[in-house]
């Protein structure tokens, strides 16, 4: 096994600058302005699309389809950009896939957006010491030691995100 399929779903980084400029592109076309009615009209039937989306996801999941739920929650996040259940839902799927990485950006994506949402935090703490935990295991000690190192950071009161530092 190569490294590079260690995760396959991982985002690559042509990916990331693809959505960085498209979000981009998005924030500056909600900037322009427009009658009352377009604007929530608007606003409304994005909404509705991405809940169809969500929706969609939630029934691939149901049938262990994760590839494909990840494809619709993609979408609903394109069009709910600042709905949190949308990165939890996908970093969720993202483990099921044992894709932590992705898992991790999609858990700080929900901490960025909910920054007083303990629980997000802790997950993301839990996601940094099980990532370490798979890092060790395939002896790639570097970087399970500042996967490690970053869940001890955050949840220092967990004494068993200690033990592996």
């Amino acid at each position: 096994m190569k490294d590079d399929d260690l995760f396959p779903t991982e985002v690559s980084e042509e990916t990331m600058l693809l959505a960085r400029r498209r979000q981009m592109t998005q924030d500056s076309l909600s900037q322009v302005t427009t009658p009352m009615g377009v604007t929530n009209t608007m606003q409304l039937l994005l909404g509705k699309t991405a809940e169809k989306h969500y929706d969609d996801a939630e029934e691939h999941i149901k049938v262990k389809h994760y590839e494909k739920a990840v494809n619709c929650l993609n979408k609903a996040i394109n069009l709910q950009p600042k709905t949190v259940l949308y990165y939890v839902e996908r970093a969720e799927i993202f483990l099921h896939l044992c894709d932590f990485s992705s898992a991790i950006l999609n858990y700080k994506r929900a901490c960025v957006l909910e920054p007083d949402n303990y629980t997000f935090y802790c997950r993301l703490a839990f996601l940094y010491f099980f990532y370490g935990q798979c890092l060790f295991d395939q002896n790639l000690f570097p970087e399970a030691l500042e996967s490690f190192s970053r869940a001890a950071e955050m949840r220092p009161e967990v004494t068993g995100y200690h033990m592996r530092r």
